[in-house]
């Protein structure tokens, strides 16, 4: 089922399939990718991993567990707990079943929330609840993707945040892995978008004390800000691609190469006691043109 919210300027639409957005529209201007090739998602919630395992597989209590990259969050079926159309908010709730138990066995309950901050921005607020005993690891992410309108070429994104070390340096993947290898790709805190940027898969800033990107194109009258408090970046586009790029917050990481596969030792995992919760929100605006 989809839901729709609106005020003055933004239009937001919301499917119950992976609780995700999947309308972003400013003034009558569709911002976000339509789920059509050569990428058929939106902005997927990423959830209880992001990015790739080694194997697609890792180990609990001595038992190995298959698991697709990010997860399974975005391709199940969310229950809608509450909507205020008059206050602009909805939310949604997952939970543990018997398909998720079979590969994470973990109680867990995810909820996320939807709402206009003002005529140009919404937030998504993440709650993530431990009802059990036993710790609960996870990652948690967002993977909205943007329009480009088949000129990738002319966007670049700027970076705010606090000590930003420069040169700024990607973490190169192997088969979707982190490897031990960094590359310089911006002296400052701006990456001017070029295909070649992609062709080994994603951007991936680790540790930046980045805060905010902002996505913006010389021929546009507007730009488009994604901020959020998180540990890790993620920007991406298919290889070759020029209609769309991903601009990700991500708490938590793809397994290195080296892993030892261990759930509980997995790089950036969050492991969240028994009866405690964790929050975690992105913020998406749209500023005007520079």
């Amino acid at each position: 089922m989809i839901y729709t919210l609106s005020n003055k300027a933004l239009e937001i639409k919301v499917n119950t399939k992976g609780a995700e957005l999947i309308s972003f529209l400013y003034k009558g201007k569709e911002l976000l990718w339509q789920a059509n090739e050569p990428w058929k998602r939106t902005a997927p919630i990423l959830f209880p991993i992001v990015g790739k395992l080694k194997n697609n597989q890792y180990r609990y209590l001595n038992t190995i567990y298959t698991l697709e990259q990010h997860g399974f969050a975005r391709d199940k079926e969310w229950l809608c707990t509450s909507l205020n159309v008059k206050q602009g908010k909805i939310q949604f709730e997952l939970t543990d079943d018997e398909e998720t138990f079979s590969k994470y066995p973990f109680r867990f309950s995810l909820i996320s929330e939807y709402s206009f901050i003002d005529d140009n921005s919404i937030k998504i607020h993440f709650k993530v609840f431990n009802p059990h005993y036993d710790v609960l690891p996870f990652s948690i992410g967002l993977h909205p993707g943007f329009n480009t309108f088949n000129d990738l070429d002319n966007c670049q994104v700027f970076f705010k945040g606090h000590s930003i070390p420069l040169p700024l340096k990607r973490t190169l993947l192997k088969d979707g892995l982190l490897s031990d290898e960094k590359e310089m790709i911006s002296n400052e805190p701006t990456i001017k978008l070029q295909t070649s940027l992609f062709e080994n898969d994603a951007i991936v800033l680790e540790n930046t004390g980045i805060n905010e990107m902002i996505l913006s194109n010389k021929h546009w009258n507007y730009q488009i800000s994604i901020k959020s408090d998180c540990k890790h970046w993620g920007i991406w586009t298919k290889a070759k691609c020029l209609d769309f790029v991903c601009i990700e917050p991500w708490m938590g990481i793809a397994d290195t190469i080296n892993t030892n596969g261990d759930i509980l030792n997995k790089k950036d995992i969050i492991l969240l006691q028994a009866y405690q919760s964790f929050e975690w929100s992105v913020e998406i605006r749209v500023l005007k043109s520079m």
